[in-house]
């Protein structure tokens, strides 16, 4: 299949991490043989103001892949219509490559691809992956209107959980094309060894955004809780986001600074020594559509304390905990990290569950995906 993949982020040299599940899809598909040029559109004018143009590159992110090669389409964005010059410069690369449809992700941002297809009668599948259903379209009537245009115009919809496609049905998706295919992970190539479970020192640590979706503002007084019950634990926290420096401020308040380490974001090989030092991961989110941290963490064989948010409790299941949000829930989630690490679930059952989450797994269903509906 010729199938190309239109996308507003995707990794580069200077941030491994941004689009980091388009990229691993693209990854897999050329292991599998496929044809997959990656179209990157781009906004010539930032929020900042600069002026800042894209060249074509090439990307590799894991040593066992395939250099992915990037097209940007530069273009300036105009914020009361769409550029017609976008909407043609898609339209050559697609014509150029002989393609057979184009995959795009993020339903809210897909709206270039909604009118190549109607003017140009390019068929196209989306993926919904989170925020582009659970919070954007209930931000106003214009966004719900548009996202659910972009769903019932697709030829093919994929919802990465149960629980997004209830989200757009919720919003008045009515449409029977659609799959469930969750993300997948990169398994690490070799398994770490797990320290000791009876190592005094516990490492306890949060991977996300530090934005209030993620719970990340909870934190500091998480670990604070945490801290009380038992001494003998230490902290991380890798990500970025417009909470940080709160974040660090309420640390230095509590005095768990000198037990926390903020990294900031890291690469993908970095984060997988990370994982391979961690006992425990939290997760308070307040809405997730999915949660490949999950995932990540039970590959290593990571416990996992989640909030009874979005699709968590879907991933998690008995392999983990789950705490529902209310006004006892920071004394509770402290409680689960507690009692989890005292009788922890098998590290070996987690690392065996998790194996049916490769990308190479979600791939094959995309494809048989692919095949149902372009192949009538």
């Amino acid at each position: 299949m010729n199938i190309l993949y239109y996308t507003y982020s995707f990794p580069s040299h200077s941030d491994p991490i941004g689009g980091i599940f388009f990229y691993q899809r693209v990854a897999q598909l050329l292991k599998d043989k496929h044809f997959v040029p990656v179209v990157k559109e781009n906004s010539i004018i930032k929020s900042s103001g600069q002026l800042l143009k894209i060249k074509s590159y090439k990307i590799k992110i894991f040593d066992d892949d395939l250099p992915v090669q990037v097209e940007p389409i530069n273009y300036f964005k105009n914020p009361f219509f769409m550029s017609s010059h976008l909407l043609k410069q898609i339209k050559k690369k697609f014509e150029k490559m002989k393609g057979d449809f184009i995959h795009t992700h993020m339903a809210h941002i897909s709206y270039p691809i909604y009118l190549v297809k109607k003017k140009y009668h390019i068929p196209y599948v989306v993926t919904v992956h989170g925020s582009d259903v659970h919070t954007i379209p209930f931000q106003s009537k214009k966004e719900r209107a548009k996202v659910l245009k972009i769903l019932h115009h697709a030829d093919l919809v994929i919802f990465v959980s149960t629980y997004l496609l209830k989200k757009a049905q919720e919003l008045g998706y009515q449409g029977q094309n659609y799959e469930i295919i969750p993300n997948g992970i990169h398994l690490p190539a070799v398994q770490h060894e797990r320290k000791d479970q009876q190592n005094l020192i516990k490492t306890i640590g949060f991977i996300g955004n530090l934005i209030n979706v993620k719970g990340a503002d909870l934190l500091p007084a998480i670990f604070y809780e945490i801290k009380k019950a038992n001494p003998q634990v230490q902290f991380v926290i890798i990500g970025e986001g417009i909470l940080k420096k709160q974040i660090a401020k309420e640390l230095e308040e509590y005095g768990l600074m000198r037990c926390t380490e903020i990294t900031g974001r890291i690469s993908p090989a970095k984060l997988e020594q990370y994982y391979s030092k961690l006992d425990l991961l939290v997760i308070p989110s307040r809405n997730e559509g999915f949660g490949c941290v999950i995932l990540e963490a039970f590959s290593f064989g990571v416990q996992v304390v989640g909030s009874q948010c979005g699709s968590l409790p879907e991933l998690i299941g008995e392999k983990g905990r789950v705490v529902q949000m209310n006004d006892n829930f920071i004394p509770v989630f402290a409680d689960q990290v507690i009692e989890l690490l005292k009788n922890p679930i098998s590290s070996d059952k987690l690392i065996s569950y998790v194996k049916q989450y490769s990308w190479k797994k979600t791939v094959e269903k995309e494809i048989k995906a692919y095949h149902k509906i372009f192949s009538k």
